[in-house]
């Protein structure tokens, strides 16, 4: 019976104790409405890039004899890049000379001529005139002369035509050494030494150059409802997976228009300007941006976490949030308490709302653990 007496005595402690449980208050977790300036920040994902990527072709073909940079090499403005054999271009060029000098000689024979004609056609016009010779030599004369004097055109003609190809020639034999458009340095080389280059068929690009690394482009994606916020001369900063601990600071400089549609998704093009003096940045590398698209002073502000609450059990007569309003509950005599609130911007932890709230004001973020 002794044992009986002291089951009992378990089961009254145990009952006791679920009594005092229930019958103890329930805990709540608050934070704090607080005053202070709220910075909106955009979040966009990207790659970085040069500002300026050329590809270089060739107007000219022909096998190439010398290819004279290869991949991160520096470039300036004009610099050689490639050789091709000129050994015919020299030929074709050689030939439009010696025919330019032939006909600048016919050129000047037919001058002479002319002036000889001229005179001769003076002379029979005051014989004429003179009755000292017949009309037939006179309009032989004249006949004379302007024929000398079209002669002299076809020739000046000829040797226009003749200067053009000597330029033509000329220029192709420049364009035999192709030369960088600007300055920057190689990215891409395509192209070795006895390759043939074949111009007329399709444009070959035979390196890539971008423009100096010292400054960079960040091109991210900024989602439609961010970009009304995001505009050039903003500040930025992004980081990068090869550098995990270093924030890169960066300035919007262009904002695109066009839109761009990847699964339904609408983004829109932001460029960020980047200095790169120590060379930590490569293009091709997949930047996590946050644009500072505006600052608001003085915001009354409370953590997301505190509009996303709500008790288990709910008044029957809890009025629904219009638009642009959130519910709070804010802690009265232990107690939670419903109270609508005007929703202002967020910067993705706090939120600034304005309604009958004080800074310092208890608002519930969770139900905490009940404690006898």
């Amino acid at each position: 019976m002794v044992w009986i007496g002291a089951l009992l005595l378990a089961i009254a402690a145990a009952t006791a104790g679920l009594v005092g449980l229930r019958s103890a208050p329930t805990q709540w977790k608050t934070e704090a409405v607080e005053t202070g300036d709220l910075a909106v920040r955009v979040t966009a994902v990207g790659t970085v890039q040069p500002r300026e990527v050329v590809a270089v072709g060739s107007q000219q073909s022909g096998i190439v004899e010398e290819v004279l940079v290869a991949e991160n090499d520096p470039v300036t403005v004009d610099q050689p890049l490639l050789r091709l054999d000129t050994e015919l271009l020299q030929l074709q060029r050689d030939e439009a000379r010696a025919q330019v000098k032939a006909l600048e000689a016919s050129l000047s024979q037919a001058g002479f001529v002319e002036r000889m004609a001229q005179q001769g056609a003076t002379r029979a016009s005051s014989l004429l005139a003179g009755n000292a010779v017949p009309p037939a030599d006179a309009e032989q004369a004249l006949a004379t002369r302007d024929q000398s004097t079209a002669a002299r055109s076809g020739v000046r003609a000829q040797l226009q035509a003749a200067r053009t190809r000597l330029a033509v020639t000329t220029a192709n034999l420049d364009r035999a050494t192709v030369r960088s458009p600007i300055a920057g340095v190689i990215l891409e080389r395509n192209i070795d030494p006895g390759q043939s280059v074949v111009a007329a068929l399709q444009a070959v690009t035979l390196f890539q150059v971008a423009a100096s690394l010292d400054e960079l482009l960040v091109e991210v994606d900024v989602d439609e409802a961010d970009v009304p916020q995001v505009h050039a001369g903003q500040s930025a900063t992004f980081a990068v997976s090869a550098w995990p601990d270093r924030d890169f600071p960066a300035t919007v400089s262009k904002v695109h228009i066009a839109p761009r549609t990847n699964s339904g998704v609408v983004t829109y093009l932001a460029e960020l300007l980047v200095r790169n003096p120590d060379g930590a940045l490569l293009p091709g590398m997949t930047a996590t941006a946050r644009i500072s698209a505006a600052v608001h002073p003085n915001s009354l502000t409370v953590p997301l976490a505190a509009l996303r609450f709500a008790p288990k059990d709910l008044p029957a007569d809890l009025v629904e949030p219009g638009p642009g309003e959130g519910r709070l509950w804010r802690l009265e005599g232990g107690e939670p308490h419903p109270l609508l609130v005007k929703l202002g911007p967020t910067d993705g932890v706090r939120q600034a709302v304005t309604g009958e709230i004080q800074p310092g004001d208890a608002v519930v973020v969770s139900r905490g653990v009940a404690t006898p």
